[in-house]
């Protein structure tokens, strides 16, 4: 029997995606001008009226077509929301020049959140000019984007998102198809992962009592993309999770942990209806944390044992919160049964308590896992976070206890003893950052690495790739690791090795 093929989209799906594409060509174009003028004119002078004008447009054209927009991407790759934006020729070069002056400002992208008029421009104009430029060598800013964003004003249509730094690897293929270069598939995770967490603080800002469980527009479709990276861009789920910096933490740790489950759940062979119902149950089991006042959720020090009582009131805050209006089909309660049994732990020594033993539902199982793991790596207010391998060992520790072992064991397979993004010690006295898990299970702790840093410690920027199990002559290992590091302690960027 011959495999299945995916059906070609209808006439009008086509339209819409021509029409979409056309609309974002005319904005990322007319926006392009607009930076350009503002090179030569002052924001105030009449020279500018055109431009200005043109350029709200085509921005209202696209936000009546599609609602919210988010433009991403670096140089000639430009993404607008999920799909890549073919340029025409005569537009290639401005809007590559307009990719380089947002990263230059130390901004990532530009999103549209409202219809917009001459005066929201004219202020996104001005706002942009007072951003300082990042320095050749200088230390980014992760929240450069934020302070913008703050000038601009909340009502204002125009936002700006932050970088997430993308390079130009020269791979091809590189398991994205025929012809897909790895920039290409950075670009289309990096736009899925930003616009995620972006609709995930959407959905945490929402009257919780009122909207709990009510996905905000777009979320939906986000998610079955994300679910569908996980068949076709594996290694890019795994790079952005080790992206820790800036942003607030709990809209991040659920993206997060949101990745690594669909991850986990695609290994042990979950199919795509059911990694859809594990992502939407992921977003909705910390809804009960919007409730807990934020001082408490952050605070650095040991928490009261009234505060503990409100964090652990939470999972059955959370399990509230999803339950809405209709009845409960098989995905609402997957997600009611995640949100209220997350925090039990395996053998049954969590919270909340329950008058008889409740087993975990799979998906629960998975969640805490990977819930857990990303925990553990990331730095917050009242905890430093681990080096991966550190990680990876605390969860081993917990095997049977508080998480299932054999997921334990599968997350570890899948990552390997070094996981993707690690910065890690070599025999040789290189610095390098884990580029691509081990493609043999047999060899756990032999990856792909990027160097970073040569032997005598001097950074010698992204370097070469470097398979760990490559032998000499005589089948010794060329190099192997020594152990991890922290990259901070070295000014390593590891996004930057990792995507450039």
């Amino acid at each position: 029997m011959p495999a299945p093929t995916n059906p070609a989209p209808s006439a009008s799906a086509r339209r819409a995606t021509q029409r979409l594409q056309e609309l974002g060509q005319r904005f990322t174009y007319r926006v392009a001008v607009l930076l350009r003028t503002a090179q030569i004119h002052s924001p105030e002078n009449r020279a500018m009226d055109f431009s200005l004008r043109t350029a709200a447009q085509a921005a209202n054209a696209l936000f009546d077509l599609v609602g919210e927009v988010n433009l991403v991407g670096e140089e000639h790759i430009v993404h607008l929301n999920e799909q890549r934006l073919h340029l025409d020729k005569s537009a290639t070069a401005p809007v590559a020049d307009t990719m380089r002056a947002l990263r230059d400002w130390q901004l990532g992208g530009i999103q549209l959140t409202a219809t917009t008029d001459v005066e929201t421009w004219r202020r996104f104009v001005i706002v942009l000019q007072q951003q300082p430029t990042l320095e050749s060598g200088g230390t980014p800013d992760p929240e450069a984007y934020s302070r913008v964003n703050q000038a601009l004003g909340e009502r204002s249509g125009v936002r700006v998102l932050p970088v997430m730094r993308l390079g130009g690897a020269g791979i091809g293929g590189g398991g994205g198809g025929a012809g897909m270069s790895l920039m290409v598939q950075a670009s289309r995770a990096l736009s899925l992962y930003v616009r995620a967490i972006e609709l995930v603080i959407r959905m945490h800002a929402q009257d919780a009592e009122r909207l709990g469980g009510v996905f905000p527009a777009g979320l939906t479709k986000v998610l079955q993309a994300l679910v569908e990276q996980v068949f076709t861009e594996p290694r890019f789920v795994l790079a952005l999770v080790a992206w820790k910096q800036g942003g607030p933490y709990l809209p991040r740790h659920v993206v997060n942990t949101l990745l690594l489950a669909l991850a986990l759940g695609r290994r042990i062979g979950l199919n795509r209806s059911a990694l859809m119902d594990l992502a939407q149950a992921t977003v909705c089991a910390d809804l009960g944390m919007t409730l807990v006042p934020e001082a408490i959720r952050e605070k650095p020090g040991p928490l009261t044992a009234q505060e503990r009582a409100l964090i652990e009131q939470h999972p059955l805050d959370s399990a509230r919160l999803t339950l809405t209006a209709g009845r409960l089909s098989l995905t609402s309660r997957r997600r009611l049964r995640l949100a209220f049994e997350h925090h039990r732990k395996a053998d049954q020594s969590g919270y909340p308590k329950t008058l008889s033993p409740l087993d975990q539902h799979l998906l629960t199982r998975i969640f805490a896992v990977c819930e857990t793991f990303d925990a553990l790596t990331t730095a917050t207010p009242w905890r430093p976070g681990l080096l991966p391998d550190e990680a990876l060992a605390a969860l081993q520790a917990e095997a049977g206890r508080g998480l299932d072992p054999a997921l334990v064991g599968q997350l570890q397979r899948l990552l390997g003893r070094w996981p993707l993004g690690a910065t890690v010690l070599l025999s040789t006295g290189e610095l390098a950052v884990v580029y691509l898990s081990p493609t043999d299970e047999r060899a756990l702790d032999r990856p792909v690495v990027r160097v970073v840093a040569g032997p005598d410690g001097e950074t010698t920027g992204v370097g070469g790739l470097i398979d760990l199990s490559d032998r000499d002559p005589r089948g010794g290992y060329l190099r192997s690791v020594r152990r991890a590091v922290d990259p901070a302690a070295f000014g390593v960027e590891v996004q930057r090795a990792l995507f450039g």
